[in-house]
């Protein structure tokens, strides 16, 4: 895709590419042209809450740390996606990619053709499941298996992504009231993948918490970053 180029002050952007890791067309993410940002320090700690409804999508800004701020956007085609609030965006420009959640809903502006708006993003620093992520439930992923047609197996990687460099990676789910996971599902603590056994799996709904922790041990044990989790949402149903 032809992307402009943007000079913004005394920095050079050159050739950006924004893709949504929520909306996949044709096996890949959903691109955008970019337009211009405008982000800036945070002064601020504020954590994401997907409309409101106190579930984390698992990032937070710090003073001094990440950035928040508009990321203005034009759609290829008016039948494309337009981001959402918990829909992540991922910005690369040259060799550097970085991660950008939506905080807030956007609101597209019609000037004929195409499509153009904003919405506001903050910097992710933690870790997210890609895997996990929807074009419309945003970080929480809905899927079904049926018990007649699985294998002796099945597995579902969450596909960990954005873990700091040097950082310990660490895995782990519980159903959404705290309790263990549902028989015949389990979750590899190291790499996340989670595994659903036939003969003991049983017909039913479950609301799953997954939570990638990244631990940097680099750091000071009180220092705020040291440990950052992220936790989203898997609903999984299985059939008979």
């Amino acid at each position: 895709m032809d992307t402009p180029s943007l000079t913004s002050g005394r920095r050079a952007i050159k050739d950006p590419v924004v893709e949504n890791m929520n909306v996949i067309v044709n096996g890949a993410p959903q691109r955008y042209h970019f337009i211009k940002h405008g982000f800036k320090v945070s002064s601020k700690l504020s954590k994401h809450n997907r409309e409101g409804d106190d579930v984390n999508l698992g990032f937070d800004v710090r003073r001094g740390g990440p950035k928040e701020g508009p990321l203005d956007l034009q759609l290829n085609y008016p039948t494309d996606a337009f981001a959402l609030a918990a829909h992540i965006l991922r910005l690369t420009v040259g060799s550097r990619v970085e991660y950008f959640g939506i905080s807030e809903d956007s609101w597209p502006e019609e000037r004929l053709m195409p499509v153009r708006g904003s919405v506001t993003c903050l910097q992710l620093l933690n870790p997210f499941f890609a895997g996990l992520l929807s074009a419309d439930l945003g970080d929480t992923l809905q899927t079904t298996y049926s018990i007649a047609t699985m294998g002796t197996t099945e597995t579902l990687d969450p596909k960990p992504t954005n873990h700091r460099s040097g950082a310990t990676k660490a895995y782990s789910a519980t159903q959404e009231d705290g309790s263990a996971l549902p028989d015949g599902v389990a979750i590899n603590a190291s790499t996340g993948v989670i595994t659903l056994t036939k003969a003991d799996v049983v017909a039913g709904t479950y609301v799953i918490k997954v939570v990638a922790t990244d631990t940097l041990t680099s750091l000071p044990s009180n220092h705020p970053w040291r440990q950052l989790d992220c936790e989203q949402t898997l609903i999984l149903t299985i059939t008979a």
